[in-house]
């Protein structure tokens, strides 16, 4: 049972009739932050569509400012997409991976694994690499 089933389960068990559509989940690693994203797609075909298209681009992502006294965000210019050719074997059914962007060394690595499609962004490719790996394993049946 992977830990998508078990979530879906939890929901279940409460009386909840919701699906999961999305999980994200923001982890502390040591003084910085590193996020997860992964969802189920409808079929395995459309988790590869998704890996040949997204799984491929990295909007970096952008601070939102307020200005005081005025509860609108300030606008903010829109991200360049960042593409990747690189793949990183050991991860899942296929992995793209992006070393640091801007003036970061941050890792991001977008993955799939059967029906599922990920997204981690770490402080380095180290870590965003062993986090990717243990999440494919917990979405292995």
């Amino acid at each position: 049972m992977t830990i998508y089933d078990q979530l879906q389960r939890a929901l279940s068990a409460e009386g909840i009739p919701g699906s999961i559509q999305h999980v994200l989940l923001s982890l502390r690693m040591r003084d910085d932050s590193a996020h997860v994203a992964f969802q189920q797609a409808a079929s395995e075909k459309e988790a590869r569509e998704w890996m040949q298209t997204e799984g491929r681009e990295l909007r970096p992502p952008v601070a939102v400012a307020y200005v005081e006294g005025d509860d609108a965000p300030v606008q903010v210019r829109r991200s360049k997409v960042i593409e990747s050719s690189e793949t990183i074997p050991g991860i899942g059914d296929g992995a793209n991976v992006w070393r640091g962007y801007g003036t970061n060394t941050r890792g991001v690595i977008k993955f799939r694994q059967g029906r599922f499609v990920g997204e981690v962004n770490a402080p380095s490719v180290k870590e965003a690499t062993a986090v990717a790996k243990g999440l494919v394993a917990l979405l292995t049946p």
